[in-house]
């Protein structure tokens, strides 16, 4: 293993500060302050995970997955607890006995559900490449420490499209959203996935009420009928298209150099969105059950994949760190020898 040195961290604090450009996560104290103010050093202070598991697979033997979505809070979680990606990675080492990929979640199904907010192609373009390439960073530095046979690479979106068995399963979901089939079974999924986008983007507007800020509902309040003007219906389908994104990748799975990885390990503190796309997909699957079209989209509905939620939660000396100095944390040349950072196994059913 790699020891996590002074130079190290302070490479990766220069990498956070290029990219952490949104004003919120701007912080108030440089580097030098931070060292200043503790004496000339912070500790590196551990994390723990605890995973629950939220859709248990049916089958075993399945390779993992580790997905980070390319969002500020992402990015602003590994800022203020510089041991979470590594820690997230180790306890998938530790908890289960496949082979596993970091997906890092960029490209156009970020950037689609950055754009049902409201903001330009461009934009969100820019911000989740930006931030892409922050958490690629991150990860790259944890696997040189980690140094696992079982952790076979990083993955980005571009990889996730370029696959046959997802771009066949895309395809056929996305015709049934958009289908004016007359068939039953067509009409509830297209209702399941309306469904999952008006639970997301009232999650979202309760999310901004909470922090000062403004935001409409696309959705009326009357079951699932939008407000009437056309930017609210294209913000709708710039998160439907998100949806339909993910939910394919989930039913299909990730290729990567011949391998299939299908059982998600979600690191998250609010399980609640993905819980309603989890909800989504198991109603798709039942649904798809009576439907005679669409056989490629049927085989991969019909193979049920496993979510759990790695939780996190930092030490009180992380929390005070975060609190008192909101940029990644220094370690000295003394702590430079210490273990790596420590997980936690512990397992609950459901949510």
């Amino acid at each position: 293993m790699v020891p996590v040195t002074h130079r190290n961290v302070v490479r990766h604090t220069k990498t956070l500060q290029k990219h952490l450009t949104i004003p919120e996560y701007e912080s108030s104290m440089s580097t030098s302050e931070c060292e200043s103010s503790t004496g000339g050093s912070l500790s590196k202070a551990s994390v723990t995970i605890t995973s629950q598991v939220h859709l248990p697979s049916p089958a075993e033997g399945g390779n993992v997955f580790l997905p980070l979505c390319s969002k500020p809070s992402t990015l602003k979680a590994a800022h203020e607890n510089p041991t979470l990606i590594e820690t997230y990675i180790r306890n998938a080492l530790l908890e289960t006995d496949e082979d596993i990929v970091i997906f890092i979640a960029d490209g156009e199904v970020m950037e689609s559900a950055t754009m049902a907010m409201g903001n330009s192609k461009k934009k969100a373009a820019k911000t989740a490449a930006r931030i892409s390439t922050a958490i690629r960073t991150i990860v790259d530095d944890a696997l040189v420490s980690i140094s696992s046979r079982r952790i076979k690479g990083v993955i980005h979106w571009s990889e996730v499209v370029a696959s046959k068995g997802y771009q066949a399963v895309f395809s056929e979901l996305e015709e049934v959203v958009h289908s004016d089939s007359s068939e039953e079974a067509v009409k509830e999924i297209q209702v399941h996935v309306k469904t999952l986008v008006k639970n997301l983007f009232t999650q979202r507007v309760e999310k901004a009420k909470k922090q000062g800020l403004s935001l409409t509902n696309v959705f009326s309040g009357k079951g699932l009928e939008l407000l009437p003007k056309e930017r609210y219906h294209k913000r709708y389908r710039f998160l439907e298209r998100s949806c339909i994104l993910e939910i394919s990748s989930i039913l299909a799975g990730f290729e990567h150099n011949g391998q299939l990885f299908t059982e998600m390990r979600y690191l998250t503190n609010n399980p609640t969105g993905m819980s309603f796309i989890a909800e989504c997909v198991q109603k798709i699957r039942d649904t798809l059950k009576s439907v005679a079209a669409y056989p490629t989209l049927k085989e991969a509905a019909a193979k049920t994949h496993g979510i759990t939620f790695a939780r996190w939660e930092a030490t009180e000396s992380a929390s005070r760190c975060a609190s008192r100095c909101p940029t990644p944390s220094l370690v000295s040349e003394s702590e430079s020898e210490q273990q790596a950072p420590r997980v936690m196994r512990k397992v609950t059913w459901g949510i």
